[in-house]
């Protein structure tokens, strides 16, 4: 068995893995993240489903990495957000059980284990009240995938671009500057005018919770506020929605001297169905308007509500950034996440609307 996998096994993967539509190539550089320098010694073929079926022969007989994990099982790693809602989410799951069972640590012997009395809280108390996912669960029906056109010279285009949402009251919705700009890196700026076109097309769906899940698309009908440099933009929806805005912490997000604060993002990475990456995102630095923090997030994560463990917002996810080499889980990391603080945002919105979010 090569690469943890026989030949039989090899072909399945790569079955599953076209049924779950891995071969996308929006998603082949997702895939290889962690293993980049691979990706360009995989060989290149013409076509997107070749090129699957030779990434995953390629890593299947790809040698072990310096730190003993095989490239096969960290492509794996990060196919787990990509086929979430697939009818394939649950072969790929038992797949990685058992591949990543034998990185575990061997059991304490039971002589050992006999001695060991009494329970200890290790670090930090990070025991939590069971409400806490209640409100949680609670916090999420306010977050909304969002499809935004692109339009150029007033024309649209084929192209889409995904982003989240979510609301600041029943009728306002808020998200990136750049989310509605609709543009690629290093490209300009889309013009007001296809500026204020993509916003007013963009679909909004809540309850996107699975594959097939969601809302009934509902119209934006005006930008109330926006601002390029802090990123944010605040657009009314045609009409109120039956569930509540997000609770907002307005003041300055100021973490103390080495306090580990756990951060929360409620997202939909790259279209997919909604999802959350809980507590284990601690924020590292925090200045205004910026928060920083490792977290997991993908393209289309743009937009998310960034939440503290009382399920209050205090900032807007942005995307990530070089950084110097820091430390996170035992891996250094040379990539921070970035968002900006809603109390950056609070000075430059008019009276009329903080009125209406009933803010000072």
């Amino acid at each position: 068995m090569n690469g943890w996998l026989s030949v039989a096994e090899l072909d399945e993967l790569i079955a599953k893995s076209l049924a779950a539509e891995l071969w996308e190539s929006e998603k082949r550089r997702l895939l290889f993240f962690r293993i980049r320098d691979l990706q360009a010694k995989s060989p290149h073929m013409s076509n997107e489903d070749a090129q699957l079926r030779a990434d995953l022969q390629f890593l299947w007989a790809s040698t072990t990495l310096r730190d003993g994990i095989r490239p096969l099982l960290i492509w794996l790693q990060n196919a787990r957000p990509l086929v979430a809602g697939y009818a394939e989410q649950d072969y790929f799951e038992r797949l990685l059980s058992r591949l990543e069972g034998r990185l575990a640590e061997p059991a304490i012997p039971p002589a050992v284990a006999a001695s060991l009395k009494g329970e200890a809280i290790l670090f930090a108390d990070d025991m939590l009240p069971i409400g806490y996912l209640e409100t949680g669960f609670k916090a999420a029906t306010s977050v909304a995938r969002l499809l935004v056109p692109r339009f150029e010279n007033s024309v649209e285009t084929s192209k889409r671009y995904w982003g989240t949402g979510w609301l600041l009251a029943p009728s306002l919705l808020i998200t990136n500057h750049h989310v509605f700009n609709a543009r690629d890196d290093n490209e300009p700026d889309a013009s007001e005018a296809d500026f204020l076109r993509q916003a007013l097309g963009t679909t909004v769906q809540f309850d996107v919770d699975s594959k097939d899940g969601g809302t009934e698309p509902i119209p934006l009908t005006e930008i109330v506020a926006s601002d390029l440099n802090l990123d944010y933009a605040i657009a009314r929806l045609a009409a109120p929605q039956d569930r509540a805005g997000l609770d907002v912490d307005w003041s300055a997000f100021s973490p103390g001297k080495d306090e580990v604060v756990p951060l929360n993002i409620i997202q939909h990475p790259i279209g997919q169905p909604k999802k959350i990456a809980i507590r284990n995102n601690l924020a590292t630095y925090a200045t205004s308007p910026e928060i920083r923090y490792f977290t997991s997030t993908l393209g289309g994560s743009s937009g998310s509500p960034v939440l503290n463990d009382q399920w209050r917002v205090v900032g807007i996810h942005r995307g990530s950034i070089g950084t110097k080499v820091l430390s996170f889980q035992g891996r250094p990391s040379a990539i921070i996440n970035l968002g900006t603080q809603m109390a950056a945002i609070l000075p430059t919105l008019a009276a009329s609307l903080k009125l209406e979010l009933n803010v000072a």
